[in-house]
């Protein structure tokens, strides 16, 4: 069936201009977010509550085993929403936490404020790229829940976490996983796609955010930018909801941003819809919805050495190769103390593969690849026990400082050690 555009439902600017074929800005995105936020405040909850690896936990659980309650004690989540990771780590580490919620949109705070009444928790009503209240490198943990796919401007996002974010603090979030790796999820995307396209044959062509936020290879590389001083988990998931075929449809329905653009009418049609697959698909009377995401996790170093006890607790093994072809020239310099000058110029032009044990491929495997140019000035000072004659004849000390550009940073640094013959 086939329906006009006579039939609206959702009405925002993001919407209005995918309609007309336009392209929409991060201005048009955020009354679109507000106004679907406005309507439906708390509509992700049901999903991610009930949707369990198997293990048994849920989204917002994954993210709580990046806590170290004996290292961690303030805690920023970011788009908090209805406050429910919120309300996990409070009951999870009662009176244990300093926590902190900021969301942009009125009515999912006010469902927070209810959901936290009795609790001591600051909540705070802004946007992710606007924290200039929070001083910097005052968290331990910045969490972020599904909100980072969303985020559009994202890059002034991650500088103001990497801003606030401590010395060996730690930013985990949850984003959408490889739509491949969970069993079915295409066919239902599908389903609600084109049952939408119905009625806004341009919705769809245009994601909702920064499609880099999607992709393990380019949030990968987009964290890595920001956080050059950091290592970097992305782990692959895939969390199952087993219900009724009724039950399981409308649970599914409500948790799609694409579902939330039909008028009341529509939106109860598509549950019928995905009500008859899920009929189709059951097997002892239940049917089986699987959600594929990623947990994202950046391990900031900082200037001291980095604790590694949270990272184990993520389960997830991480393996790095790096192919390095170094151009250097330097220059000898002679002079009548006991120590030569050599000024060296290197680039390294470095490829790297970083591969994660996860199930996106047939192999079992995703990778990563990326490369970067890596320049160094080094200006090193060789020590000897004797008057300078020939640099290969005797074992020396050197003291070498350092200025380079690594990931578009400069550093300055000293290197020394032992030169043998």
């Amino acid at each position: 069936m086939f329906f006009k555009n006579d039939y609206k439902g959702l009405n925002s600017s993001w919407m209005n201009k995918i309609d007309l074929g336009e392209g929409p800005n991060s201005q048009d995105l955020l009354d679109h977010l507000h106004t679907i936020h406005n309507r439906y405040a708390g509509f992700t909850e049901k999903i991610a509550t009930s949707c369990c690896d198997l293990n048994g936990k849920n989204s917002y659980e994954l993210l709580l085993d990046t806590i170290d309650p004996i290292s961690h004690k303030y805690i920023l989540d970011l788009a908090c929403g209805s406050g429910v990771l919120l309300d996990y780590c409070d009951k999870l580490f009662p009176f244990k936490l300093s926590l902190s919620g900021v969301d942009m949109n009125d009515n999912e705070l006010k469902l927070a404020r209810t959901k936290l009444s009795n609790k001591d928790i600051d909540l705070y009503n802004a946007k992710a790229q606007e924290l200039n209240f929070i001083k910097d490198s005052s968290k331990d943990v910045i969490f972020c829940h599904w909100a980072l796919t969303l985020m559009d401007p994202v890059v002034p996002v991650l500088k103001t976490i990497k801003r606030i974010l401590k010395n060996q603090g730690i930013f985990s979030a949850i984003v959408d996983g490889d739509s491949n790796s969970a069993n079915g999820y295409l066919e239902i995307h599908t389903i609600i796609y084109k049952y939408v396209q119905k009625i806004f044959p341009n919705y769809g062509l245009l994601e909702l955010g920064d499609p880099r936020v999607r992709s393990l290879k380019t949030l990968n590389a987009l964290i890595k930018k920001i956080f050059y001083d950091c290592e970097i988990k992305i782990t692959p998931h895939v969390l199952t909801l087993r219900e009724k075929p009724n039950v399981l449809a409308k649970a599914v329905s409500g948790f799609f941003y694409a579902s939330l653009v039909l008028s009341s009418k529509h939106y109860d049609i598509l549950v019928l819809e995905l009500s008859d697959y899920f009929k189709k698909i059951s097997v002892d009377g239940l049917s089986e919805f699987n959600l594929p995401v990623n947990l994202s996790a950046g391990f900031r170093y900082g200037s001291s050495d980095f604790n590694n006890n949270a990272l184990d607790n993520l389960e997830q093994d991480f393996y790095g190769k790096s192919y390095a072809l170094e151009l250097g020239v330097s220059k000898e310099l002679e002079t009548s103390a006991k120590f030569v000058i050599i000024p060296r110029l290197t680039v390294d032009i470095i490829n790297e593969k970083n591969i994660y044990d996860s199930s996106l491929d047939e192999d079992g495997t995703a990778s990563f690849n990326g490369s970067h140019v890596y320049t160094e000035i080094a200006l090193p000072f060789i020590f000897e026990s004797g008057v300078v004659t020939n640099l290969n004849s005797l074992s020396q000390f050197f003291v070498e400082p350092i200025i380079a550009n690594k990931y578009g940073s400069t550093h300055i640094g000293v290197r020394f050690g032992f030169l043998f013959p």
